[in-house]
């Protein structure tokens, strides 16, 4: 009982104690109601580039990952402590931490204001974001704001519907700093619903295998999942919890249901078609090929029919072909990067090049996943664990355009395989991206000013080379293991 009142008390404390971090480093000096006048700034624009502030905010976050850290071991060492009480814990803890990153500037990513814009442009003046950019439709007070003003937008029609409906629930405020700031709040309080989802969907799939509250307190109290949906209010936890619905349909042996939930995830964001290939191979080795055959028969008619529908009132399926023109060639972040950077002679990359890496980062990507879903379907590896094998592979060699929040993708699928290193690649895959954060923000003038102007291209490549080192290691040690195994003597009977 002592023990359990220990685990009880320092998980509460980890939680007072780091929402008390949040709001010292980030919540009360980037204040909405004081910095929403500044338009299209970041946390080191705030606060000049003070290298006070700098130090403050690596140790915040270093602290933060502390606090993480210790929550992890102390579930571990008490497995059998009440889950009910431990639920209420972590998700209380969860909302306390979250609360102070909702009340601080979007630092990292103006996302968000391109939600909301575009979210007006559907719900107030009935034009398309798929089909016209918001430069067609500018309003000069919120334009500033925005990040993508030339370019339409690159998500699906279900993500566009969200946020029309997001948007007119915000309102219209007195101001625009208010009104800003309220639909900030909707957005940011949007995805901690879709965090929490994803939350409990973990803890309801593992609580038979006694790992339900170590998956909930992987999942949500994750610094960079607090911050990317508390902060950010990225849409991409929205698509997650869509696909760990497909996830827990298809469990079940509702293939149709599955693929008709993971082609909705698809219309939030196009990415979520990557598990469709483990989906299909998964349900055909659970139920046979020509099951397989007839519930792919079944749904692909009316995920068309479905698609159609959807994309129709927004400009229909015309608008796809300038969407793929326009991210054609933009690449950052990632290993594709590097190869696009040694193709040229001189600091100054064409278009050209970019687009030609990422085509052939892609048909490496092809390359690489295709035999490694083979292997794991023939070894009868878990779903979860071919899902999280498809996204790290693509994360690693195939995303030419990557961002910190995309490594959020992993996690979920790492917990549900239940693989201590998966789990761990994901959980150092979102540490060391949470530093491509801070020095996308504080480190860029200094990494610029320093090493020229491609050293931030190189850096921020820097956490998918060293994960992918990593990756490649215990693939290598685990060949190994196996090689070891099957190559043992019987002992003499």
């Amino acid at each position: 009982m002592r023990r359990r009142l220990g685990l009880y008390t320092g998980l509460i404390v980890i939680a007072i104690v780091s929402a008390m971090l949040i709001w010292q480093a980030w919540g009360q000096p980037y204040a909405l109601r004081r910095t929403l006048d500044t338009a299209r700034s970041s946390y080191p624009g705030l606060a000049k580039n003070n290298p006070t502030a700098a130090w403050w905010a690596l140790a915040g976050w270093l602290l933060l990952w502390v606090g993480y850290g210790t929550g992890i071991w102390l579930i571990k060492r008490q497995a059998k402590a009440s889950q009910r009480a431990l639920i209420l814990i972590i998700v209380g803890g969860w909302l306390v931490m979250a609360l102070p990153w909702m009340n601080s500037y979007p630092g990292s990513s103006l996302d968000i204001f391109d939600y909301n814009f575009r979210g007006h442009m559907v719900a107030h003046l009935g034009v398309s974001p798929l089909a016209r950019p918001p430069i067609d439709v500018i309003e000069d007070s919120v334009y500033p704001y925005l990040a993508w003003r030339k370019a339409v937008d690159s998500y699906g029609p279900v993500w566009e519907y969200i946020s029309a409906a997001t948007h007119s629930i915000a309102g219209d405020q007195p101001s625009l700093r208010a009104t800003l700031a309220v639909a900030l709040s909707a957005y940011r309080g949007l995805a901690l619903l879709a965090s929490l989802g994803i939350g409990l969907g973990l803890w309801a799939l593992l609580r038979r295998h006694g790992q339900a509250s170590l998956g909930l307190v992987l999942w949500l109290w994750n610094p960079l999942v607090l911050y990317e949906t508390a902060n950010g209010g990225h849409n991409d936890v929205l698509m997650m919890g869509v696909l760990l619905l497909a996830f827990w349909l298809l469990q079940r042996g509702h293939g149709v249901g599955a693929v008709l939930t993971l082609v909705l995830a698809a219309h939030i964001k196009i990415i979520a078609l990557l598990l469709l290939p483990p989906f299909a191979l998964w349900y055909w080795r659970q139920h046979g090929f020509t099951a397989m055959l007839k519930a792919g028969l079944i749904a692909a008619p009316l995920a068309v029919l479905g698609s159609w529908l959807l994309f129709a009132p927004l400009g229909g399926w015309a608008t796809l072909p300038r969407w793929w023109k326009e991210r054609d060639g933009l690449v950052t972040g990632s290993l594709a990067t590097w190869w696009a950077m040694s193709q040229s002679p001189t600091s100054t990359i064409t278009l050209e090049t970019f687009a030609a890496a990422g085509k052939v980062f892609g048909l490496i990507f092809g390359a690489i996943v295709l035999p490694v879903l083979w292997v794991g379907w023939r070894q009868r590896s878990p779903l979860a664990l071919a899902c999280w094998a498809v996204l790290i592979t693509y994360l690693l060699i195939g995303s030419f355009w990557f961002q910190q929040w995309y490594v959020l993708w992993l996690l979920p699928w790492a917990i549900l395989a239940q693989g201590r290193w998966p789990v761990r690649i994901s959980v150092a895959y979102t540490f060391l991206a949470s530093g491509l954060m801070y020095f996308q923000g504080w480190g860029n003038t200094w990494l610029t000013h320093t090493f020229g102007p491609n050293a931030v291209s190189i850096a921020n490549a820097i956490p998918t080379f060293l994960i992918l080192l990593a990756t490649l290691g215990w693939m290598g040690a685990l060949i190994k293991q196996r090689s070891a195994a099957d190559h043992e003597t019987p002992p003499p009977p």
